[in-house]
């Protein structure tokens, strides 16, 4: 193996590194955003603060259904295809 041939390996390798990084982020933000109403409810709930019911139902039904559906989507590689085909046609 010579040096350019280790180096474009290197390069590859650290291209898909940054790729995985990337795609880890959204998911970890989207998750968090999703499931941090649920657990300061949870935690004031038992702080002792009365939550009426009525504030986990747009939880219930609306934020991690979206969460779910959303997920198989950032798992892909079609947002990384999405923003590279965005950033061509801005520029």
């Amino acid at each position: 193996m010579t040096v350019l041939e280790s180096t474009t390996a290197i390069s590859q390798r650290n291209k898909q590194s940054v790729a995985m990084q990337r795609k880890l982020t959204r998911i970890l933000a989207s998750d968090f955003l999703c499931l941090m109403p649920v657990c300061i409810m949870g935690f004031l709930q038992v702080a002792g603060v009365d939550i009426s019911d009525d504030a986990y139902l747009p939880t219930g039904l609306l934020i991690l259904p979206i969460n779910s559906a959303l997920n198989p989507f950032l798992y892909s590689d079609l947002p990384d295809v999405l923003l590279a085909q965005k950033s061509k046609f801005v520029s």
